[in-house]
């Protein structure tokens, strides 16, 4: 899957939390790819790209990471789904459940779930072949 840098920070940081610049580097030099913002008493992250322009309102990539990480380090218990809340500061609160399966030593899976809306829709037309 992706590599996520898990920032896990306290409830009142969310709201003020930005990127101003592109912090691409600084992961790459980590080992990561995308950096999410945890607040493990609320269950809720923010996660934007890299250079902080589009913020995200349901990542379930980042959700699978922080599954198992709660399962590693906060908790959680095998097989118990949690909701995951984001999207609000972005205006669009979404919630997503997530569920962590095997021990905090070895985590074997992670279901990631929730419900979707349609906010619209569209076609692709392919060019006609030369």
């Amino acid at each position: 899957g992706l590599r996520y840098l898990i920032l896990p920070v306290r409830p009142q940081v969310l709201p003020r939390a930005r990127i101003t610049a592109d912090i691409t580097g600084l992961l790459t030099a980590r080992g990561a790819q995308f950096a999410v913002l945890f607040d493990g008493k609320m269950r809720e992250i923010r996660h934007w790209n890299n250079d902080g322009i589009i913020e995200d309102i349901a990542t379930g990539s980042a959700a699978g990471t922080i599954g198992a990480y709660c399962l590693r380090y906060c908790g959680a218990q095998s097989g118990n789904a949690f909701t995951l809340k984001q999207g609000r500061f972005a205006g669009r609160p979404s919630e997503l459940v997530v569920e962590p399966h095997g021990t905090p030593e070895d985590v074997t899976s992670v279901k990631v779930g929730g419900d979707v809306a349609i906010v619209g829709h569209g076609a692709l037309i392919a060019p006609p072949p030369v």
